[in-house]
């Protein structure tokens, strides 16, 4: 008979945003001990912990132990990145003859998404039932550019 767990995720406070709202932490561990922590502040991997070979649990992700780092400006560390990822050069596109500007953040250049890109946004999360999470942020038309 197998001793190992089933598959978890556990769901914690990781800090309070400047205007109040929550960050939340989700644990996952799966049967191997293998554990990745998210948060929903920019879908943000915090940590993933991994067994070595004599099963010492270590982490293997370059990040932070609190919020208010990923908070400040940061190189994007475990961050999803967009609405673009990489630059634009000049901070602006051409689709099918329409120029498009976005907002430039790295000098005239736009990158990872902009002033405000996914990696700064606080996004929904669910749990779902099949042990998966779920991120979602509506961003409205026109964000960023």
């Amino acid at each position: 008979m197998d001793s190992k767990q089933e598959a978890t995720i556990h769901k914690t406070v990781f800090g309070t945003l400047a205007d109040g709202q929550v960050v939340h932490q989700f644990t996952f561990t799966n049967t191997n001990g293998v554990q990745v922590q998210i948060i929903n502040y920019g879908g943000i991997i915090t940590s993933i912990k991994t067994p070595d070979k004599i099963g010492r649990l270590d982490d293997i992700v370059l990040g932070f132990d609190e919020l208010p780092p990923y908070v400040a400006e940061h190189p994007y560390l475990g961050s999803i990145v967009g609405r673009s990822a990489n630059r634009i050069e000049g901070a602006s596109f051409t689709i099918d003859g329409q120029q498009y500007k976005v907002a430039a953040n790295a000098g005239e250049d736009h990158l990872h998404g902009g002033v405000k890109g996914f990696n700064d946004r606080l996004f929904d999360a669910e749990i779902t039932n099949d042990h998966r999470l779920k991120l979602i942020y509506l961003r409205n038309d026109g964000e960023e550019g």
